[in-house]
């Protein structure tokens, strides 16, 4: 399930860069709205590492099966797979995405090993 998710939205990002491309790359617009374009496809570059650093975090210090770490620009979904739920547990992943991330708006999920959506 996780990778089914991080592939449609590696897909919707992906449509999202075209997009920025063209506009940072056309001739037809102002030399503002080109920056801007410029600057949105950093910053979704910037999310996506992100959330791909937190989710390895999240496997290697707190020892979950997997994370799925959903990020825009104030709200943080984090899903993880594995152990029972537990709110040290959620606090820590709190306190690991609010260290990366800064002061987004922080949901914590957690799906059993033998639940499925």
């Amino acid at each position: 399930m996780f990778e089914e998710i991080r592939l449609q939205m590696q897909d919707e990002r992906s449509k999202k860069l075209e997009q920025l491309e063209e506009v940072a790359g056309s001739t037809d617009l102002s030399a503002e709205e080109r920056s801007e374009a410029k600057d949105e496809m950093n910053r979704l570059q910037k999310i996506a590492e992100k959330e791909a650093f937190i989710e390895n975090l999240i496997i290697q210090t707190l020892g979950y099966e997997d994370a799925l770490v959903q990020a825009d620009e104030s709200e943080v979904l984090v899903t993880v797979k594995g152990e029972e739920p537990s709110k040290a547990k959620a606090n820590e992943i709190i306190k690991i995405v609010k260290k990366e991330m800064g002061n987004s708006s922080v949901t914590v999920a957690f799906q059993s090993e033998n639940e499925t959506k």
